[in-house]
């Protein structure tokens, strides 16, 4: 099993769920779980819709979402074909590496 399903699902303001999902490469998503555990203390914000996001929580709080799933090369291959490896609102982790976010644009 050399993929991974990262799903992640939160609550918004009580009002409605948030939820999306993107399939990694196993090693591509260690790593980059690791570099942002490292940074994990960070606030950050993630945005999504109009008006709606988070912008008082961490990096490790958000990371706290999301689940793991280890996939079959045959299960990985129909969620590409499906959804081209990804679903939904899902942030886009890389970003929060480089600091290329909202809360970075601010500055």
């Amino acid at each position: 099993m050399s993929k991974v399903l990262i799903s992640f699902s939160k609550d918004w303001a009580d009002e409605f769920d948030v939820y999306g999902f993107k399939v990694y490469d196993w090693v591509e998503w260690y790593r980059l779980e690791t570099a942002l555990r490292v940074i994990g203390d960070k606030y950050i914000g993630w945005y999504f819709g109009t008006n709606e996001g988070w912008d008082d929580d961490t990096i490790n709080m958000h990371l706290d979402d999301f689940d793991i799933t280890d996939l079959s090369d045959t299960d990985a291959m129909v969620l590409k074909n499906l959804f081209d490896n990804e679903f939904g609102n899902f942030p886009c982790l890389e970003d929060w590496l480089t600091g290329c976010t909202e809360e970075a644009e601010e500055e």
